[in-house]
């Protein structure tokens, strides 16, 4: 008699509450193709964070937009994609990662498409994505949580460098979200051509699989990977407004009980201990992905 052994090892004990997470949806976009100044990881880097997200960190892999190369009109409609799965999941966690090239404009970020041709700041004014707007989506769609990552602050993406400014302007960030830059004000983040990923990404997937870091945790740890990498040349920052004394984890807790079957048992899977297992078989006896074998 015994039961498939889906889930190995030690149960990770860990001081604390973790926010009460339930589903967890992402937007993910990678721009490499521009016709202007082209770039060489983002495309591998938002591939690598999407899987990751999937296999790794509890994520289902319908709550996971991806594009890839896409122009302006695909970044728009990807993002109304990713507030409506929100609406859908009241409470979820919201996750946006973007790579390629950013533009400060005003005062305001721009994440601008790949495709479309843009010239000066005007064309990245109307074609761009605006952080606001993807942290807008995320609140209207009533996500408990808002994570926003931006490894697009690489250098002037315009023709002859007519944008006059470097980097990307620090945005408050609202109540209940992160947002994470790749590089500090006026700095840049280059692309790694030795390298699949950039330097950011690269080890923000490292840090991202570390069980039991809170959310801060893994981007302090982050941004001393970069410097280090860098001497000091890369300088990510983490702006944040958390209230409470509750965390985040990425992987390393007990599965957020009002998570849907799919997610409760991603998130179980990844913890690899014997009580996330016996978990899911309590709350799902005659679950999908937990039968008794004699």
């Amino acid at each position: 008699m015994g039961l498939i052994p889906l889930l190995l090892a030690l149960a990770l004990i860990l001081p604390g509450e973790a926010l009460a997470a339930g589903q967890r949806i992402a937007l993910v976009i990678g721009n490499s193709d521009y016709p202007v100044r082209k770039l060489l990881n983002p495309v591998n880097d938002a591939s690598d964070v999407a899987t990751l997200l999937v296999t790794k960190l509890g994520f289902a892999r319908d709550d996971v937009i991806v594009e890839r190369d896409t122009n302006a009109e695909g970044q728009r409609r990807a993002l109304a994609r990713f507030e409506q799965k929100l609406k859908t999941a009241p409470g979820a966690v919201g996750f946006f990662y973007f790579a390629g090239h950013g533009a400060q404009i005003a005062g305001r970020n721009y994440l601008l498409p790949a495709k479309n041709a843009i010239r000066s700041g005007e064309d990245a004014k109307a074609l761009g994505l605006r952080v606001t707007d993807v942290l807008d989506a995320m609140r209207d769609g009533g996500a408990s949580l808002m994570i926003v990552v931006l490894d697009a602050c690489r250098d002037d993406p315009f023709p002859g460098g007519s944008r006059g400014s470097r980097g990307l302007q620090r945005e408050n960030p609202p109540n209940g979200s992160l947002i994470a830059y790749a590089a500090a004000a006026e700095g840049t983040a280059d692309d790694d051509e030795r390298q699949r990923n950039g330097v950011y990404t690269r080890f923000l997937l490292r840090r991202l699989v570390e069980p039991g870091l809170t959310l801060e945790q893994v981007f302090k740890r982050v941004r001393g990977d970069v410097r280090q990498a860098t001497n000091g040349r890369q300088e990510p920052e983490v702006l944040l407004a958390l209230e409470g004394e509750q965390d985040f984890y990425f992987l390393g807790v007990t599965p957020d009980p009002r998570a849907d079957e799919e997610s409760f048992w991603l998130q179980a899977r990844q913890l690899g201990s014997s009580e996330a297992y016996e978990s899911y078989l309590a709350k799902y006896p005659r679950g999908r992905y937990g039968t008794p074998t004699k």
